[in-house]
């Protein structure tokens, strides 16, 4: 749970998607939790997304982490990222823009 951890991890579809939602601090530590929510996710659909909006800190080691999961070769045809307003800053001082395949919330909402 979030208190305990200080991150937290859920998986819901929405719409053609199954979305993992992260919040908290995604550090080295949530890194197994991430890969197993995502793992979770593959298994209900090929269409994944990263909800990264409610996450207040990112390290590298999550965000290569993210990068690995979206660079696996498995039967997944579609795998984005919706960035956070919170790490935006630190998502593109790490050159994570050009990294990772972005999609807006307005997107995943319709």
């Amino acid at each position: 749970m979030l208190k305990d951890q200080g991150y937290a991890f859920t998986v819901s579809q929405a719409n053609a998607y199954c979305v993992v939602r992260a919040e908290g601090e995604l550090d080295i530590a949530s890194v197994p939790e991430l890969c197993a929510a995502v793992a979770a996710a593959r298994r209900h659909a090929g269409r994944i997304v990263i909800d990264l909006r409610d996450v207040s800190f990112l390290d590298t080691f999550a965000l290569r982490a993210i990068v690995t999961l979206q660079d696996e070769p498995r039967d997944c045809p579609s795998f984005h990222v919706v960035p956070g307003k919170g790490i935006q800053r630190v998502l593109d001082l790490m050159g994570a823009r050009a990294a990772l395949r972005w999609m807006s919330p307005e997107q995943l909402a319709g």
